[in-house]
């Protein structure tokens, strides 16, 4: 029997959890609530036992959804048997035991996803659409009449929530930047720029901590459009987070509902 413990203490000893080698944060009894509780970040949380063959089997599939969402969502790890105190109020009995803080830390909700990185992406995905849409009072995709759009357009030159890129400003906050970007590369002169820009307004707005959400004049910014093939109006680029490698932009080829952006 002695032996048995022994052994097991030392199989716990060789799995290290969440060792600082990962996009995974390492949550402690010190640092849970400057991270999680008091931060405007949202929050994809694990509570584990070190000794516990599901939190180990899980860990993997973590990290890979941790990297995957980097820049949009934090994740984190948690041992409950050594700094289970201070989320003692959540009522945590099994593990491991996932939860989603989202805009109020104080209710953070159970995870309904499958515990695999593909499962894990797509829950937190999900999440952060409903968020969006509840920011701007969206339930289901409005329905906006194109020529009180254009018209809207037309009387609003304000920007909103939408960042202007320029060729002299486009290295440093872009490039420069670990956040994801959707740029509009557009012509003033276009009537689909025209259409979409009430929509790409409410796109920054609903995005905002989470993507930034820009656009730039690709008639009077032609170093950056051209950089990046841009040859008609609107061209509409992702820029994930982290590397802004030009291979790994992508264009929006889809609808330009504001669900679907």
């Amino acid at each position: 029997m002695k032996y048995a413990v022994v052994l097991a203490l030392l199989l716990v000893g060789t799995f290290a959890f969440y060792d600082g080698t990962t996009d995974v944060t390492k949550l402690t009894t010190e640092n849970y609530n400057s991270e999680v509780v008091e931060s405007d970040d949202f929050w994809l949380v694990e509570f584990f036992a070190p000794w516990c063959g599901h939190c180990k089997k899980l860990t993997p599939e973590w990290e890979k959804a941790a990297k995957g969402l980097k820049g949009m969502i934090k994740m984190g790890g948690l041992d409950m048997t050594t700094d289970g105190d201070v989320v003692s109020d959540l009522g945590i009995e099994g593990y491991p035991s996932l939860k989603w803080f989202g805009a109020d830390k104080t209710e953070p909700e159970e995870f309904e996803g499958g515990r695999t990185s593909t499962g894990i992406i797509n829950f937190a995905m999900k999440k952060l659409k409903d968020v969006a849409n509840s920011r701007i009072g969206n339930k289901k995709r409005p329905k906006v009449e194109k020529k009180e759009e254009k018209k809207e357009e037309e009387a609003d030159t304000d920007d909103g929530d939408v960042f202007v890129v320029t060729d002299d400003n486009f290295a440093e906050e872009v490039e420069a930047s670990k956040e994801p970007w959707f740029i509009e590369f557009y012509a003033p002169w276009c009537g689909h720029c025209k259409t979409l820009m009430p929509t790409w307004k409410k796109l920054a707005t609903a995005l905002k901590g989470t993507v930034r959400v820009g656009k730039l004049d690709a008639t009077v910014n032609s170093e950056v459009g051209g950089r990046f093939g841009v040859k008609g109006y609107p061209s509409l680029k992702f820029f994930p987070g982290g590397s802004k490698s030009d291979s790994l932009v992508e264009d929006h080829n889809g609808s330009r509902d504001l669900d679907d952006l």
